[in-house]
């Protein structure tokens, strides 16, 4: 008897522990935008001089914003640097990647199977012989692949600046 009642008590929470185990390390896809606006300060080491170039505001004509581009062994960043921008200390238009760095997830790093990043993050929205791409709000992430491995990343910000 005092066997049944042992095994009684300790089934049900051992049921439970497993499904809440299984439910806990089940993974989720990551906000693939979010990763790159934590990744920008640091995606090329300070002090790295930027190229700049001039452009005509496409909502006020007569304004002239900057667009800087900063380029090291790793990654390129552009940005647009705007006085009546919504930050003026500059919007993101794009990033890309081409080193394993720490601040990306182990399953979508630099020289990690594509498959990793395709279980985790599901189908991509559109995929070549060279790439997949994610649409997300606010932009694009493709990523480049070489031999079902990863090889570089790009985010794409949609904020209408070419």
């Amino acid at each position: 008897m005092l066997g049944r009642i042992i095994g009684v008590m300790f089934s049900a929470p051992i049921a439970m522990t497993t499904v809440g185990l299984a439910a806990e390390q089940a993974p989720s896809p990551v906000n693939l935008m979010a990763i790159a606006e934590a990744m920008l300060p640091g995606a090329c080491p300070p002090g790295t001089p930027p190229v700049e170039r001039k452009v005509v505001n496409r909502h006020q004509p007569q304004q002239i914003d900057t667009i800087k581009k900063v380029s090291c062994q790793a990654a390129d960043i552009e940005m647009y640097v705007g006085a009546t921008a919504s930050d003026p200390t500059g919007l993101p238009i794009y990033l890309q990647v081409r080193k394993p760095s720490a601040g990306l997830p182990n399953h979508m790093n630099i020289g990690q199977p594509l498959l990793g990043l395709v279980s985790l993050q599901g189908k991509p929205d559109q995929r070549d012989d060279r790439s997949v791409t994610y649409l997300e709000e606010g932009g694009s992430v493709t990523f480049g692949i070489n031999e079902g491995r990863i090889t570089s990343i790009r985010w794409q910000w949609d904020w209408g600046v070419e």
